[in-house]
């Protein structure tokens, strides 16, 4: 799926999760976090015409979708954060919540199931794929993403907080404080 409908299914575990602002921070970016790897496609775009061409995306997309980089990203999460067993749960749901997502929404336009290689760097052997894995740009991820939208916005006027305190309180409160006053005068 993509990086912003994963934000966004972070976003709502998030929202359910009744965390401090940090605690929710850390719940969505353990959900995006595993596609990092995503930007080797800048430099494999910049060198794909030259004689050694950079295929940091192609060779090493979703190479941090491991057991090991989830416990990585939970130990940094509870270090900074309270209410350390909750975040660490919270974490570890969303972190496999983008693994999920993958799993079932993320087949390549040329019909290649990326596999998630969950036991690396102990193990190749054990990739999970999935041979019903819907394409990327499918009508699936879009109705996913509505929904998540929709959720979200519920979210926001219930809550007081949106995924959008992950960049910004400030744009977070005038988001929330749109929504709510729109929603007043329908």
């Amino acid at each position: 799926m993509s990086p912003a409908t994963h934000l966004l299914a972070a976003g709502v575990l998030a929202g359910f999760s009744r965390l401090d602002h940090r605690g929710r921070v850390a719940v969505m970016i353990a959900g995006v976090i595993p596609d990092i790897d995503g930007l080797g496609v800048v430099p494999e775009l910049f060198t794909r015409h030259s004689a050694h061409p950079l295929l940091w995306f192609s060779e090493f997309h979703h190479q941090l979708h491991t057991l090991l980089f989830a416990i990585i990203v939970t130990l940094v999460a509870v270090a900074f954060c309270g209410e350390r067993l909750k975040t660490a749960l919270f974490v570890l749901a969303s972190f496999h919540l983008h693994l999920l997502c993958d799993l079932i929404g993320a087949r390549g336009p040329d019909g290649d199931s990326w596999p998630i290689p969950y036991f690396a760097p102990f193990t190749q052997a054990h990739a999970w794929t999935w041979s019903g894995q819907w394409p990327l740009n499918g009508w699936q991820n879009f109705a996913i993403t509505g929904l998540l939208l929709v959720a979200t916005f519920w979210l926001a006027v219930r809550n007081g907080n949106s995924v959008v305190e992950l960049f910004s309180t400030r744009a977070d409160e005038r988001f929330v404080g749109t929504l709510r006053g729109r929603l007043r005068s329908a």
